[in-house]
């Protein structure tokens, strides 16, 4: 049903190119496909990847008026090869707020290595989940070689028991980069008291 939509590109100007700028697209969302789901994907078919000078498993840009994540790229679906629309996962539309047929602007980000990553529960303390958790290891396990952006939320699925993050800083710091999460990255889960 969302494959049908019309789909505005914006590839940048050639001054963009020039100046070594990354192109980007904006693109209709269309639905994940089941095995999308809950690892921050945005499945893009060749073409797209190709205009983005980007690949299977690199980091993209999402932007929606104003609030931004960064999606791993995923290869399309066959069936997707005629149309040029993003397939994002519930993860990043929920975040995002983004409703299914909506039009957002991909980019390729700066990527940088995250030494350190500081973030705090949106929620002050959640249900089911014992105070000495080691959010650390947790945070490291489920995210090694995910991205992150300064400021953005992470989603922490652990069966019945979901907690958001939002990293409040990050180093090194460089603007508009976006922050690989490394086993090297030293992470450091604040309380409300810290933060």
């Amino acid at each position: 049903m969302y494959g049908d939509h019309m789909v505005k590109n914006n590839t940048g100007t050639n001054a963009d190119k020039k100046n070594n700028r990354s192109a980007s697209e904006l693109l209709t969302v269309a639905a994940e496909m089941y095995r999308d789901r809950g690892f921050g994907r945005a499945t893009l078919t060749p073409k797209i990847q190709k205009r983005l000078g980007v690949k299977r498993g690199d980091a993209v840009l999402i932007d929606f008026d104003g609030k931004k994540e960064v999606a791993v790229v995923e290869d399309g679906y066959l069936k997707d090869r005629k149309n040029d629309y993003v397939r994002l996962d519930t993860e990043i539309r929920n975040l995002l707020e983004i409703v299914i047929g909506e039009q957002i602007l991909v980019s390729k980000p700066k990527i940088a290595e995250a030494a350190s990553i500081k973030m705090h529960a949106v929620l002050r303390r959640p249900r089911f989940i014992p105070v000495e958790t080691d959010w650390s290891s947790i945070i490291k396990s489920k995210f090694a070689n995910r991205y992150v952006l300064n400021n953005s939320k992470v989603n922490l699925n652990m069966g019945m028991v979901g907690l958001k993050m939002r990293v409040v800083g990050v180093t090194p710091k460089i603007p508009n980069a976006a922050y690989r999460i490394t086993e090297n990255t030293n992470i450091v889960c604040l309380t409300a008291l810290e933060y």
